[in-house]
This record gives C-alpha cells, structure tokens and sequence, in this order.
C-alpha cells in the first residue's frame, strides 16, 4: 500500500506537526501534500525544502478547509489518500495496521476509530439530521458519518465527488461522507486502528469560543439548508450551544451571540 497525505495548517510552521517527521520516514507514504491556509508570515515554503516527500501550496491566506482539499487531492497520486490534522499522532506501527486492513479488506473508504478522551468521535451516528457518537464500538451501525481525521480515501473517488467548497471549516467531513453514501461508495471501519486526538474545548477563552461558535453558525446553516425541518433542528443546535457556553463561561454573554 502506497499512500499520499493531505495536512492543511494555519499559521503554524510544518516542522510542529505533530506526525511529519514520522511519516517522512515513512515507506508507506509516497509524497505529503501540505496546504498553507495562514494568513500570517511565516517561512514554511523554505522549511518544506528540508522534506523530501512534501509538495507544499501557499493558500495566500486562510481560504478554508475545504478549498484547501481540494486543492491538495489535486496532486495526489497514489492509490490512496490518507487525511490528517495538524495534531493528529500517526505511527508508522498504525500505518502498518492500516496496511495490513487494506490488503484484505475491499472498499472505497476507510475509516479509523477516532477516540476524545472516553468519547468516541469517528466513526459517528448519522441521523436523520443529528449526528451524534457511538457508546462503544459494538454498538456501531450505518447509516454513520466520520471525521476527516485518519481518514484513507482511493484517490480516483475524488473523480466524482469533492469537499464542498460553501462549508468554510464545520461540517465538510460529514458532506463528505453524505456524498459517498449517496455515489454508493463502499466504506470499511479498520477497529483494530485507533487513533488519540484531544478535540476539547475545555480551555478556550470566552472570545476564542465565540470566534468557533460563529464559524459553526454560518457552516452549519449551509448544511441544514436542505429542508424547513432541517433549517429548524440547526437553529434549536445553535440554541443549545448557546445556553452550553453560557454554562461554562458563567455568564449571559453567550445567549446573544
């Protein structure tokens, strides 16, 4: 198995990726493709030279996640794509996990088990609109949804289907995978891959947490467009994170956002 890596990052340099050095080493990665959403100075154009597999694309500021894929997967030429954040931990052990899934399971999508402290983020329960976690890996069940994270794609689906360009941040990975289901795309969950990301928010300022609230708002909002019940179920969510905050922060602040 051969694969290519899509990293998008923003306003960091490429040597604080969590994984790079990791997967430059790495004999299961062809090439990294690294999209440079910053829209501040930095010197990660020269520091991409010192890495032999990394193609990188200055964004010319933060045009959003999605663009960035696109772009990235442009460039992709192995038989797969692997996605990763910034500050995912990717082992060569887990690649060698991952390799040894593939080769004897058949699909067009594989999905790792993603795991925040005792919630489990990916795979992910894909409701009519809610999309909620699974309580063990036992209890997974499709129709499901995933984050990009850990995500391992074959690079000729992008072919038919893309991120949606309209999402600027939340919300891309679950289009994503709205569209694979509809196209029909086979998707595998490799258990015996699991991978540790902290996705808390538990120490964000109040002002960092409105700045995330109004990016969820405006994405959210293009995502439930669909209906007048879909419209309705995002802005009763919105409501909910609202009086959440609140609760956190200890204030009213939040309930006018």
């Amino acid at each position: 198995m051969r694969l290519d890596v899509v990293l998008v990052v923003y306003n960091q340099s490429i040597d604080d990726i969590k994984s790079i050095k990791e997967l430059q080493r790495s004999n299961y990665i062809q090439r990294i493709i690294i999209c440079d959403n910053s829209d501040k100075p930095n010197n990660n154009h020269e520091v991409a030279k010192e890495y032999t597999k990394i193609l990188y694309h200055s964004m010319g500021g933060n045009k959003g996640l999605s663009v960035a894929y696109n772009v990235a997967v442009k460039d992709c030429k192995s038989e797969y794509v692997l996605i990763l954040d910034d500050d995912t931990t990717y082992t060569n052990a887990i690649l060698g996990e991952v390799d040894r899934f593939v080769e004897n399971n058949e699909a067009d999508v594989y999905l790792p088990v993603v795991i925040s402290g005792k919630i489990i983020m990916s795979p992910c329960k894909r409701g009519k609109y809610r999309i909620s976690a699974f309580r063990s890996t036992e209890m997974i069940e499709r129709p499901l949804s995933a984050i990009n994270s850990g995500m391992i794609v074959k690079t000729g689906i992008y072919e038919m289907i893309h991120y949606r360009e309209d999402l600027f941040l939340d919300m891309i990975d679950h289009a994503f995978m709205d569209d694979v289901r509809k196209n029909n795309f086979s998707v595998a969950i490799m258990e015996n891959v699991v991978i540790h990301q902290d996705y808390s928010r538990e120490t964000d300022s109040m002002s960092t947490a409105r700045i995330r609230y109004e990016i969820s708002k405006k994405d959210n909002r293009v995502f439930y467009n669909s209906s007048i019940v879909a419209k309705i179920f995002c802005e009763m969510q919105l409501i909910f994170w609202k009086f959440k905050a609140s609760n956190k922060f200890h204030s009213l602040s939040p309930l006018f956002w």
